[in-house]
Protein backbone atom coordinates (compact mmCIF):
# COMPACT_ATOMS: atom_id res chain seq x y z
CA UNK A 1 0.00 0.00 0.00
CA UNK A 2 1.39 3.37 -1.03
CA UNK A 3 1.53 5.81 1.91
CA UNK A 4 0.80 8.76 -0.39
CA UNK A 5 -2.03 6.98 -2.23
CA UNK A 6 -0.14 7.51 -5.47
CA UNK A 7 -0.97 4.04 -6.81
CA UNK A 8 -4.43 3.78 -8.34
CA UNK A 9 -6.34 1.03 -10.12
CA UNK A 10 -8.47 2.31 -12.98
CA UNK A 11 -10.36 -0.01 -15.32
CA UNK A 12 -8.22 -2.91 -14.11
CA UNK A 13 -4.95 -1.08 -14.84
CA UNK A 14 -2.43 -0.06 -12.19
CA UNK A 15 -1.60 3.63 -12.50
CA UNK A 16 0.79 5.99 -10.70
CA UNK A 17 -0.39 9.50 -9.82
CA UNK A 18 2.71 11.62 -10.54
CA UNK A 19 1.36 14.53 -8.46
CA UNK A 20 1.27 12.39 -5.32
CA UNK A 21 4.30 10.18 -5.95
CA UNK A 22 7.53 11.25 -4.26
CA UNK A 23 9.70 8.38 -5.56
CA UNK A 24 10.08 6.51 -2.26
CA UNK A 25 10.55 3.20 -4.10
CA UNK A 26 7.97 1.32 -2.04
CA UNK A 27 5.97 0.27 -5.11
CA UNK A 28 9.13 -1.14 -6.74
CA UNK A 29 10.15 -3.10 -3.67
CA UNK A 30 6.64 -4.40 -2.89
CA UNK A 31 5.24 -5.23 -6.35
CA UNK A 32 5.67 -8.95 -7.00
CA UNK A 33 4.18 -8.66 -10.49
CA UNK A 34 6.81 -6.30 -11.87
CA UNK A 35 4.38 -3.49 -12.68
CA UNK A 36 6.85 -0.97 -11.27
CA UNK A 37 10.56 -0.78 -11.96
CA UNK A 38 13.26 1.52 -10.69
CA UNK A 39 16.92 1.83 -9.89
CA UNK A 40 16.89 2.05 -6.12
CA UNK A 41 20.66 1.86 -5.80
CA UNK A 42 22.98 -0.03 -3.50
CA UNK A 43 26.45 0.04 -2.03
CA UNK A 44 28.59 -3.05 -2.54
CA UNK A 45 30.73 -3.95 0.47
CA UNK A 46 32.75 -7.07 -0.24
CA UNK A 47 30.23 -9.85 -0.68
CA UNK A 48 27.37 -7.79 0.81
CA UNK A 49 25.03 -5.46 -1.04
CA UNK A 50 23.42 -2.74 1.08
CA UNK A 51 20.34 -1.10 -0.49
CA UNK A 52 20.18 2.68 -0.33
CA UNK A 53 16.82 3.82 0.94
CA UNK A 54 15.77 7.31 1.90
CA UNK A 55 12.19 7.86 2.95
CA UNK A 56 10.81 11.35 3.52
CA UNK A 57 7.29 12.68 3.81
CA UNK A 58 7.76 15.32 1.13
CA UNK A 59 9.43 15.03 -2.23
CA UNK A 60 11.41 18.31 -2.15
CA UNK A 61 13.09 17.37 1.14
CA UNK A 62 13.79 13.83 -0.09
CA UNK A 63 15.45 15.17 -3.27
CA UNK A 64 17.55 17.64 -1.27
CA UNK A 65 18.70 14.94 1.18
CA UNK A 66 19.42 12.46 -1.62
CA UNK A 67 21.58 15.05 -3.42
CA UNK A 68 23.47 15.76 -0.18
CA UNK A 69 24.03 12.03 0.41
CA UNK A 70 25.31 11.60 -3.15
CA UNK A 71 27.76 14.49 -2.72
CA UNK A 72 29.05 13.05 0.56
CA UNK A 73 29.52 9.59 -0.98
CA UNK A 74 31.35 11.04 -4.00
CA UNK A 75 33.64 13.35 -2.00
CA UNK A 76 34.38 10.63 0.56
CA UNK A 77 32.97 12.45 3.59
CA UNK A 78 30.18 9.88 4.12
CA UNK A 79 31.64 7.09 6.21
CA UNK A 80 30.27 3.66 6.88
CA UNK A 81 31.00 2.27 10.32
CA UNK A 82 31.43 -1.35 11.29
CA UNK A 83 28.24 -3.18 12.18
CA UNK A 84 27.68 -3.16 15.96
CA UNK A 85 25.77 -6.43 16.09
CA UNK A 86 23.71 -8.63 13.80
CA UNK A 87 19.95 -8.24 14.21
Amino acid sequence: VCPMRAILIEDGRVMRDEERCFNCGLCVSQCSGGAFQGRLGAIHLGERTVPIQLRQSDRARAVKLAERLKEEILDGSFGLTEMVERL
